[in-house]
């Protein structure tokens, strides 16, 4: 049976199976925010598809997570095996059968086998790369819910998206310790609610919890 195994970048230095991006060691909360930056920025650019409030909001939202979803992929533009999973994207559903993987974004590593007796190729997942979980209400309890889908997860990067708060120190406290129980890198990113992205800008907050 014929498979085609992806090239790696780097190995880990802990001597562990699973090949390691150079990204995964190099990046730091401030890449995370721009790219963030970069995602609210495109979303806000896009024109509102309704005047009524609540599908507003929703569509902002969703604009948000599939344009960060775009930044994220771009840092691979080059790498053929790495794909990009979000709920409204249909890129990659005629060959893995869903538009969104578990997570709000998933970037990925793939590869194929053949089929057991078709002769088709198949397309599966062999590594994450970024999680990435979305919950812009203001509460806590909320984010959590959200959040532990993070620490189910596999990938050497993470990052949860909230919403700008009062008391940023309070809201991250929270999430610091199920970040301890993630197995890589946790970055939390801030950002303003839809419903304020007509009023004066704020700057996004963000900080690796692990």
């Amino acid at each position: 049976m014929r498979q085609t195994m992806p090239p790696r970048i780097d190995f880990a230095a802990s001597g562990s199976a699973r090949p390691v991006d150079n990204l995964v060691l190099s990046i730091d909360a401030a890449d995370v925010q721009s790219s963030v930056e970069r995602a609210l920025e495109a979303a806000r650019g896009r024109p509102p598809e309704s005047v009524d409030k609540r599908i507003l909001h929703a569509t902002r939202s969703r604009d948000f997570v599939a344009a960060l979803g775009d930044q994220l992929g771009a840092l691979y533009e080059e790498e053929a095996d790495v794909r990009v999973f979000t709920k409204h994207d249909e890129r990659n559903r005629a060959e893995f059968g869903m538009n969104e993987l578990l997570y709000d974004v998933t970037v990925c590593r793939t590869t194929t086998v053949d089929a057991a007796s078709s002769g088709k190729t198949l397309h599966y997942v062999t590594a994450p790369i970024w999680h990435v979980e979305s919950e812009l209400a203001k509460d806590s309890r909320q984010a959590l819910f959200d959040f532990n889908k993070l620490v189910l997860g596999s990938a050497p990067l993470n990052v949860f998206v909230g919403p700008l708060v009062h008391d940023a120190a309070s809201f991250l406290d929270v999430l610091r310790t199920p970040a301890s129980c993630c197995q890589g890198r946790v970055f939390a990113a801030l950002i303003p609610h839809p419903r304020e992205w007509d009023q004066v800008r704020q700057p996004v907050h963000c900080e690796e919890l692990k």
